[in-house]
C-alpha cells in the first residue's frame, strides 16, 4: 500500500486522489515537490517543517471517509501516521517539551 508515500504527499499538499501504486505516489513527489524523494531514506529535516500540515490533512480525510468504512486499509488514499505524530506530540507536551 502507498500509505507511507502517501503521507509524505501530504507534507506538501491535499490530496484525496487514489494512488495506484508507491511508486505512482513517489512519481508525483519527486516531479511536484521533493525531487530527492527515495523510498527508506526521506530525510526529517527535509519535512519536519510540515508535519502539523500533514496531520491536519491525513485526519481530515480519514474522518470524512471513517463512517462509510471503518477499516484504513479498505480506503485508497489512507495514511493514519498523524495518529503516532499526535502520540509523539502528546508525550513531548506531557513531558513539558515545547518544540
Amino acid at each position: 500500500t502507498p500509505c507511507f508515500e502517501y503521507w509524505v504527499l501530504l507534507l506538501f499538499e491535499e490530496c484525496a486522489a487514489p494512488a495506484e501504486n508507491c511508486e505512482a505516489v513517489t512519481r508525483t513527489l519527486k516531479r511536484k515537490h521533493f525531487a530527492s524523494y527515495d523510498k527508506g531514506k526521506c530525510s526529517f529535516i527535509d519535512v519536519v517543517g510540515n508535519v502539523h500540515n500533514a496531520r491536519n490533512r491525513a485526519r481530515k480525510l480519514r474522518e470524512r471517509r471513517i463512517s462509510d468504512e471503518p477499516f484504513p486499509e479498505n480506503h485508497n488514499p489512507c495514511s493514519e501516521i498523524y495518529r503516532l505524530v499526535d502520540e509523539i506530540l502528546g508525550a513531548w507536551i506531557k513531558n513539558g517539551v515545547n518544540d
